[in-house]
């Protein structure tokens, strides 16, 4: 309730300067960092990403203030307070045992039935591919049931890779594996980019550095997707 009370308090005094009327906000439960904006009548309400709660003061109004500027133009960008602090140790040690309690599919582990990220990410590294401060507070992980669909994610604010146990399989081969956690590694390089592709330019760059890509690609599209 507390929490409740310091976000509506907080998001009133913002909305005034722009007079703009609000309901009765909330923080929720999401997965990812992000919110909801309802309008009830003349009322605007907000449901945000319970991990806000843990943010210094002056970090939740300079998030509430993009909110609300929100509502006359679309704004991709954080202000940097905002960005410095989810980038921060703080907000990872913090938020992410939350975000891995919250996700449904995942194993917790590294070493699956017939193959182990860490060694991938050790043959990564004896090829160049990978270095040290790629993984810097990284959390690897397989999931606990298969997912075709997608073979590899990556949550970039909470430094999470994870691959589909899908891959964790002698038929199977490494360098698919490896291509896999390479590509979601390459997301970690890239690091935090709101409002640029995912898939841009510079990732394309990097990604083709990796050997037989375009094979590793074909191989998952013809056994594993049409699953």
């Amino acid at each position: 309730m507390k929490d409740n009370e310091r976000l509506n308090r907080t998001i009133k005094e913002i909305a005034s300067k722009y007079n703009i009327e609000t309901g009765e906000s909330e923080f929720c439960k999401f997965t990812k960092i992000k919110y909801v904006r309802y309008v009830t009548g003349n009322r605007h309400v907000f449901k945000i990403s319970d991990y806000l709660v843990k943010a210094p003061d002056d970090v939740l109004e300079a998030y509430v203030e993009t909110m609300i500027t929100n509502i006359f133009r679309k704004n991709k960008y954080y202000p940097s307070k905002v960005m410095d602090w989810l980038l921060s140790d703080e907000f990872l040690i913090s938020c992410r045992p939350i975000r891995l309690q919250r996700s449904k599919n995942i194993s917790g582990n590294t070493v699956g039935k017939a193959r182990d990220l860490g060694e991938s990410l050790d043959r990564l590294m004896d090829m160049g591919l990978v270095e040290e401060s790629d993984l810097d507070g990284a959390y690897y992980t397989w999931t606990s049931r298969p997912n075709y669909r997608k073979v590899g994610e990556c949550d970039i604010l909470f430094r999470t890779v994870t691959i589909s146990c899908a891959l964790d399989s002698e038929k199977v081969p490494e360098k698919v594996l490896d291509y896999v956690v390479y590509h979601e590694t390459v997301h970690l390089r890239r690091g935090y980019r709101p409002g640029e592709a995912a898939h841009g330019r510079k990732f394309k760059e990097l990604e083709n550095l990796y050997p037989d890509g375009k094979w590793c690609n074909d191989f998952i599209s013809r056994n594993l997707r049409k699953k």
